[in-house]
């Protein structure tokens, strides 16, 4: 350690490490998130949401929200509902936009989160090692 002018001391930085991160700051919320996701591993690192468009801008962050926890965050306009055919599932749909969860057990075999609306059509959030795609299913399939 090194004494300055103030009092403190310092550590010279080893050899090859760097000193200056001015260039590789995350700036934005989904940067963050790729970076902790990275750093701590994805499984420990989960962003919260707090409007539709987070959920459209990056719609893995529905993973692990229950009906009741995403009802609060959706506030009014949104109607509740059962979604798919087993009715384990649930929705929320608030004009062309449908946030919702299938609790598995039907033709895709495990659960999947999703959203759809006109503008981005329908997408699912899925494990690969439980979802079973379909031919002629045009959802845009996000695995997770």
């Amino acid at each position: 350690m090194k004494p300055s002018k103030n009092g403190y001391s310092w550590k010279e930085p080893e050899a090859g490490s760097k000193t200056s991160f001015e260039n590789e700051i995350p700036r934005s919320g989904s940067e963050w998130n790729e970076y902790l996701k990275e750093k701590y591993g994805s499984e420990n690192v989960s962003w919260n949401f707090n409007t539709v468009d987070d959920i459209l801008n990056d719609p893995t962050r529905l993973k692990g929200y229950s009906a009741d926890e995403l009802e609060k965050i959706l506030g009014d306009g949104w109607t509740r509902g059962i979604y798919g055919s087993n009715g384990a599932g649930w929705k929320f749909t608030n004009g062309d936009i449908s946030i919702f969860y299938h609790s598995g057990g039907g033709k895709h075999g495990g659960s999947y989160f999703g959203i759809s609306s006109a503008a981005t059509g329908k997408i699912k959030v899925v494990n690969p090692n439980t979802y079973i795609p379909l031919s002629g299913d045009k959802a845009t399939i996000i695995y997770e």
